[in-house]
């Protein structure tokens, strides 16, 4: 839960925030040269991320899946009536989380 609410909130240690706080000179994405690395980049947008969400077919959960905001995003398919599927995305948001960045929150 604390995981979820950083990520709606913004508050996972991404350059985007890194800068905000000048702990960072650029909030570039050094792992795909992303202009901004951000939650909605590196847990939805990034390219391994893509793939993991293509790979566990998201289309039948959320038809808006890559175009709703980060908020509406997470709440929607974290309350999801399916609880495979509500289970699975919160797993694979920590996981890509992990993978991504090496547990930095």
């Amino acid at each position: 839960q604390i995981f979820l609410w950083k990520v709606n909130h913004n508050k996972l240690l991404t350059n985007q925030v890194r800068l905000r706080h000048l702990l960072t000179i650029s909030p570039q994405y050094s792992r795909c040269m992303a202009d901004v690395e951000n939650c909605v980049h590196i847990l939805r947008e990034c390219h391994p991320s893509n793939g993991t969400w293509q790979s566990l077919d998201y289309s039948h959960h959320d038809s808006s899946f890559h175009s709703s905001k980060l908020f509406t995003w997470t709440k929607f398919n974290a309350n999801h009536v399916d609880l495979d599927w509500k289970y699975m995305f919160v797993i694979a948001l920590w996981s890509l989380w992990k993978a991504q960045t090496g547990w930095i929150c």
